[in-house]
This record gives structure tokens, C-alpha cells and sequence, in this order.
């Protein structure tokens, strides 16, 4: 769906990810104690303008976990080789586990003919399964499962947001609310066309950040606060 401006970026990128669960599935003793925790992710919504990747990578450097934006998620969903390593790093009860609860979401003749969806639904089904994930966008928080999943709109009134694009770009204010509006029509049509919901459902996520009266530092502690609510102990960086 995407053209990417530099695979051998993403692939190193996307290699990067897979490699340490290659290495726990082939010595699974050393990941006994993080299997013994609850394995919390965190799926995070944006809409145009709000900064939504800035608290997603200040979040991540909070606490250390690895952040999947749009990019990386398409391009490991586009990719059938990184794609087929992201899923081998499951044994065949999580693979199985994935599968059923796919296709809790989805009936069977939706997944059979729509070739990406399927793909992107493995990759996000896959990460979530993990845990310790950041996943911005591509419907993550209605993917995920909600028992183990904090899932976080950022957004914020669209006078800001045309400011932020505004100053972000370089461009007047006409053009700014021209493109704030097309990426959020954009970002809805996909919610709707994949995974039939309303976009504008603020009951589909767990908290809500301003991003007006909400700096990405301070949305990320205030995340991080809300993992360790969920989880019941610290989450360590």
C-alpha cells in the first residue's frame, strides 16, 4: 500500500525488533520471569497535528519499550520475509492463540480476500503478543486486547493543530487546514474500510490526552503512571 523511500532502512529497522524475540524463543529460560508478568502494550491513536508520535517516542524512551509507527508496521505487513520471521518468532500455541482471536475480529471471507488486512492483522496481532509495544496507529487499539492493552487517543482542538502544522511545515493557514483535514478523512476511511468502526468512538480507547494542555513528556509520564495502575507494579525502563 506504501512506497518506502529506503527498505534497507526499515528492514534493519524491522530486524532490529525481531531478533531479541528470535532469541528468547530459542532460550526460553531467560525469558521466564517476563512470561511470568502481565505483558502490557500500548496502542495509541493521533489525530493530524496533535503530535501523537512525539508522546509516542517520549514514552518509549520513558520506559524503554520499542515504538512502531505506520511506517515500520506497513512495511513488515508489505514484507513477506521480515513478515514471516515476525510470526515464526511465536511457538505454535501463541500462533494458534492469534489466530483465534483474529478471527474473533473478522469473519473468515474478509480475511480471505483482502490480502493486506490479513497481513496487518498478523504483524499487530504478533507484536501485541510479545508485549512491551508502542504501536501508533493502523487500528492497533482495536486489535489489541483490551485486558492487556493501554489503549490512548492523542489529540487536541483543530485551531492548535493547524498552528502545529503550520509552524511544522512552513506553510499559511489555509494549507495547514487543508491538510490537517485530509489526513484525518484519511485515517478514518482506513479505520472504516478495515476494520468497520467508527472512528470518532471515544469509548474504543482507555484515556484521552490533550495534547493542547499536555506537553509529550508529560503525556508520558502520565502514561506510564496509568501502566503501573493497570499492571499493579513499576514499569521499569
Amino acid at each position: 500500500m506504501h512506497e518506502h523511500v529506503d527498505p534497507v532502512h526499515w528492514e534493519r529497522l524491522a530486524v532490529s525488533r525481531i531478533v531479541p524475540w528470535e532469541v528468547a524463543k530459542r532460550h526460553p529460560g531467560a525469558g521466564e520471569e517476563a512470561e511470568r508478568q502481565p505483558g502490557m502494550n500500548v496502542a495509541l491513536s493521533r489525530t493530524h497535528g496533535a503530535g501523537g508520535d512525539s508522546v509516542a517516542e517520549a514514552l518509549g524512551q520513558l520506559i524503554q519499550w520499542p515504538v512502531y509507527d505506520r511506517q515500520l508496521v506497513d512495511f513488515i505487513a508489505e514484507n513477506a520475509r521480515v513478515r514471516d520471521r515476525v510470526v515464526a518468532t511465536l511457538d505454535e500455541k501463541k500462533q494458534s492463540e492469534m489466530e483465534n482471536w483474529v478471527q474473533t475480529l473478522f469473519d473468515r471471507s474478509a480475511l480471505a480476500t483482502d490480502k493486506y488486512l490479513k497481513h496487518l492483522l498478523k504483524v499487530l496481532t504478533s507484536i501485541f503478543s510479545h508485549g512491551q509495544a508502542i504501536v501508533v496507529g493502523r487500528g492497533g487499539h482495536f486489535v489489541a486486547d483490551p485486558r492487556s492493552t493501554l489503549r490512548v487517543l492523542v489529540t487536541a482542538p483543530l485551531p492548535w493543530r493547524v498552528q502545529a502544522i503550520m509552524a511544522k511545515r512552513g506553510v499559511d493557514k489555509k494549507a495547514a487546514q487543508k491538510i490537517v483535514t485530509e489526513v484525518d478523512k484519511s485515517r478514518a476511511a482506513f479505520i472504516k474500510r478495515y476494520f468497520h468502526k467508527d472512528p470518532d468512538d471515544l469509548a474504543a480507547f482507555d484515556l484521552v490526552i490533550n495534547s493542547e494542555q499536555t506537553t509529550p513528556d508529560q503525556a508520558a509520564q502520565i502514561l506510564r503512571c496509568a501502566l503501573e495502575q493497570r499492571t499493579g507494579r513499576p514499569v521499569a525502563p
